[in-house]
């Protein structure tokens, strides 16, 4: 998890074969949002290896109708790394 370079991606994919649609027709509907990104940078962000910047977060939502406040749910930001991490005090 240290090497992850965002916590999202797993939610998002959850969502997305919640939505029902493939990594490919996501990018697609995102392209017709003006968002340049293409499957293979949608498996990075699903596997946490790219990094999720805040634009996109906005248009994936947007394509799969989910409220951008689940985001930042304490338990999505509880798995972030301890070091990025402010709500685990190191002692």
């Amino acid at each position: 998890m240290e090497n992850t370079k965002n916590i999202s991606g797993n939610f998002l994919k959850n969502c997305r074969i919640k939505y029902g649609i493939s990594q490919e027709t996501l990018a697609g509907k995102l392209n017709l949002l003006g968002l340049n990104i293409d499957q293979s940078a949608i498996s990075r962000i699903e596997g946490g290896t790219r990094e999720l910047y805040d634009y996109e977060l906005y248009c994936i939502c947007r394509v799969l109708e989910i409220d951008i406040k689940s985001f930042f749910d304490k338990d999505l930001i509880s798995t972030l790394p301890k070091s990025h991490n402010p709500l685990k005090k190191e002692c």
